[in-house]
């Protein structure tokens, strides 16, 4: 089964969330005033939405115990019997996992990224968990 190609990011007008592909324009059409490429996200429809590149956020491909898709930079309560306290976590892609060297989607201790759910990268114990925000939201409690 192959993993859905989706992303989300803040609109660079109104900081509200898009979701689809993401478009980089790079022939020719950079931005003038910046020198920086112009990111969009193409949705449903064939609209291009410009989008904020720093809040651009990779679906994992799963989703949390209500069934919302988790992305890149996500929060999550993790479930009672991993962390009593259920402190959030932050959804990560790791380019290199230094634990076991996988590359992919990681949880971490949210503001403590020494402490691993490294354990969780392929385990069916993601949809125990609870997306409660986002780290380019307001601070979740």
């Amino acid at each position: 089964m192959q993993r859905e190609i989706l992303f989300k990011a803040k609109r660079k007008d109104d900081n509200e969330w898009v979701y689809g592909y993401l478009i980089i324009d790079k022939v020719g059409c950079s931005d003038n005033e910046t020198g920086k490429d112009i990111y969009y996200i193409a949705g449903n429809s064939d609209m291009y939405v410009e989008v904020i590149s720093e809040t651009i956020c990779q679906y994992t491909g799963l989703n949390d115990k209500n069934g919302v898709k988790i992305f890149e930079n996500d929060l999550l309560k993790p479930p009672s019997f991993l962390d009593d306290e259920q402190r959030p976590c932050l959804c990560i892609y790791n380019q290199k996992n230094n634990v076991n060297e996988i590359i992919g989607f990681g949880l971490y201790q949210y503001n403590n990224y020494f402490s691993r759910y490294e354990d969780l990268v392929y385990s069916d114990e993601w949809d125990e968990f609870e997306v409660i925000g986002n780290v380019f939201d307001e601070e979740v409690e």
